[in-house]
C-alpha cells in the first residue's frame, strides 16, 4: 500500500512536519488519546473540548485522504 502525500504548502524554508496524511492523522490521534486520558484524570472540560476538536480534525483529514484515494483509482 502506498501512502498519500500531503498537498504542497507555501515556501517558508521549513519542510513539512509530516510526509503523508496517514502520519498526520496518527499524530493527531495520539494527541487525542492523551487528551482523553487527561480528561478522565482531571475531569476538566477544556480537555474534552480539545478532544472533540481533534476528532473533527481527524475526520477532515480522513475525508481528504478518501478523496485522494478515489482519484487514484
Amino acid at each position: 500500500m502506498t501512502t498519500t502525500l500531503l498537498p504542497p504548502s507555501c515556501p517558508t524554508g521549513v519542510g513539512p512536519a509530516y510526509d503523508c496524511i496517514e502520519d498526520l492523522m496518527d499524530a493527531v490521534w495520539d494527541a487525542t488519546m492523551d487528551l482523553e486520558q487527561k480528561f478522565y484524570e482531571t475531569n476538566d472540560e477544556v480537555y474534552i473540548k480539545k478532544f472533540r476538536m481533534n476528532i473533527l480534525i481527524i475526520q477532515y483529514w480522513d475525508d481528504i485522504h478518501l478523496k485522494i484515494m478515489e482519484e487514484q483509482i
